[in-house]
């Protein structure tokens, strides 16, 4: 039996450059989809228990503004206010009318015109299990080491390019000497 013999290959160092930086931008794409469904799907979350936080004091007045949970993450989820009362002598209870709370930014705000100077709450929420923190971890580590990359980016193409640019001559004064054109002798 005998084997065929291969074709040779055209494209040669710039066929291989560019298949290279082809498969590499591929498998970034790839892995930036898988990454962004384990995160998106919340495949990965459960097995935690909820965490309780109680009366923790905070200054609800108007002039005050937002005013940030101390327990607040923004990896952290399902964040439920229990209860809030004011601690002025006697135990006065907030109205969930009296505040709003953004689970996003995890901010109170007052709202209404009542000032509670003293204001305490109890709220829940559900922190991050190992597999979690796994991949955030990884996606803030690959979205880093992308802002690396690409900032040097002007620079990798910059050093293609002149390896690019000296190849071609190379291959042009090779290609210039075999066809013989490349003798310096002639006559006007």
């Amino acid at each position: 039996m005998q084997i065929p013999k291969l074709k040779k290959k055209k494209g040669g160092l710039i066929g291989d450059i560019v298949g290279g930086v082809g498969g590499l931008v591929i498998l970034v794409v790839i892995t930036l989809i898988v990454i962004g469904t384990l995160i998106g799907a919340n495949l990965l979350k459960g097995g935690v228990p909820e965490t309780k936080v109680s009366n923790e004091t905070i200054n609800l007045n108007s002039s005050a503004g937002l005013v940030k949970l101390a327990e607040w993450n923004e990896e952290y989820h399902d964040y439920t206010i229990l209860h809030m009362w004011n601690e002025s002598g006697a135990d006065i209870d907030i109205p969930a009318s009296d505040y709003l709370f953004n689970s996003l930014t995890g901010t109170l705000t007052n709202g209404s015109a009542t000032v509670y100077l003293r204001g305490n709450v109890t709220y829940t929420y559900i922190g991050t299990n190992y597999y979690e923190d796994s991949v955030l971890g990884m996606k803030s580590n690959f979205t880093t080491g992308l802002g690396n990359v690409s900032s040097k980016l002007p620079v990798i193409l910059l050093i293609a390019a002149v390896v690019l640019l000296f190849s071609v001559l190379v291959i042009l004064i090779a290609r210039s000497k075999q066809m013989g054109t490349s003798g310096g002798s002639g006559s006007l």
